[in-house]
């Protein structure tokens, strides 16, 4: 039979928010970037407890996903993570 390889190693993201200073009722772009193309990355992919996220869109390469990223209202800094 055909040999095959399997792929064990997960890609790493880097998530960068366009500003991260925001009050209730402000959104950012946030940047998801891969170190490898990700296929079907979806909002329910990613943990944000203290906000909301748009659905995320992908460039042709599908290693930068970008979303909105509107906070809800209380949140501090003490409190807000994002993760994939």
């Amino acid at each position: 039979s055909t040999n095959y390889s399997v792929h064990t190693t997960r890609p790493t993201a880097t998530i960068t928010l366009a500003d991260s200073t925001l009050t209730a009722g402000e959104s950012t772009t946030v940047r998801f970037i891969f170190n490898e193309p990700v296929n079907g990355l979806d909002a329910s992919d990613i943990v944000c407890p203290n906000g909301r996220l748009s659905r995320p869109t992908a460039n042709a390469e599908r290693t930068l996903w970008t979303a909105t990223l509107t906070p809800n209202a209380g949140a501090n800094a003490a409190t807000n993570t994002i993760r994939v």
